[in-house]
């Protein structure tokens, strides 16, 4: 039986994997910083285990007896260190397969911080030779519940700096069950995975939440400056909103469009849609 460690068990698509892989003939750890927050994950074939960049000395345990991981490195301006640390501890537990969260566009010479970071992740994993498969997915769906459902709320407004070129994106319970995939199925090693699902614009993206909310909302393109001290008064940090405005001006720009074919030969099924997102989390914006 195959033991599987899912880090950032607790996040937005490591807890959607864990589901995934539950009550499959598998052994799971969630990899969780603080176990105590979230206990109603374990269960069934799910066991917690402390996993925590910030503390190496979780990692140990955490990848004891763990044939693959799935990972998801640390998105803060050191993170190379920390997640080479990670990884050197992976190949010394003897992990024999590595599934590794990335970004669309990911890489080492981009001027874009998020795929800079993440193609100098993926440089990390390449040079420890354990087999790995890596998965770039677009833009999350969820961003428009966890970042901007107060102002679709309060005020039938998307205030984005994002012009109204077409990107891609996707639902991370579709992201999960990839991963899922690659994790249990064979034959993945050594592949590079688009994750999109479908293509949008935002003025697109307030025509659906106006249908599936019964209410108007419209989208606002704002200036770059005001996008900027919005996220500074909500006291981000400089080099994250550095980040993000990097990400904005490439929406805006049109570049952030990914094939669609990778997924669906993943899943097997039709992605999400963004009205399907917005049906089932319509409390999040009325």
């Amino acid at each position: 039986m195959k033991n599987i460690l899912v880090t950032g068990a607790s996040g937005n698509i490591g807890s959607r994997l864990i589901e995934h892989l539950r009550g499959k003939e598998l052994n799971v750890k969630a990899g969780l910083r603080n176990i105590e927050k979230s206990k109603t994950i374990g269960g069934d074939n799910v066991e917690l285990v402390e996993f925590d960049y910030d503390r190496p000395e979780t990692f140990k345990n955490a990848f004891s007896g763990i044939d693959k991981l799935f990972i998801v490195p640390p998105m803060v301006p050191d993170f190379k260190q920390r997640f080479r640390a990670a990884i050197e501890s992976a190949k010394k537990a003897g992990i024999k397969y590595i599934a590794k969260l990335s970004v669309s566009g990911a890489d080492s010479t981009s001027e874009n911080t998020f795929q800079k970071m993440h193609g100098e992740v993926e440089e990390i994993v390449r040079n420890s030779h354990i087999a790995h498969v890596t998965i770039n997915p677009v833009e999350f769906y969820q961003n428009y519940s966890n970042f901007y459902s107060a102002s679709i709320k309060n005020e039938g407004k998307i205030y984005l700096p994002q012009g109204k070129s077409v990107k891609s994106m996707i639902d991370v319970d579709d992201i999960a069950a990839a991963f899922a995939v690659v994790l249990t199925e064979n034959g993945h090693e050594g592949k590079m995975y688009n994750a999109a699902a479908y293509d949008y614009t935002n003025p697109e993206i307030a025509e659906i939440f106006t249908k599936e909310l019964g209410k108007p909302v419209e989208y606002i393109d704002v200036p770059e400056e005001a996008a900027r001290n919005e996220m500074q008064n909500h006291n981000m940090p400089e080099w994250f909103i550095n980040a993000m405005m990097q990400l904005h001006y490439a929406w805006k720009q049109g570049w952030m469009v990914a094939p669609h074919e990778d997924l669906f030969s993943l899943i097997k099924k039709n992605p999400k849609t963004f009205n399907e997102f917005v049906k089932e989390n319509a409390g999040a914006f009325k």
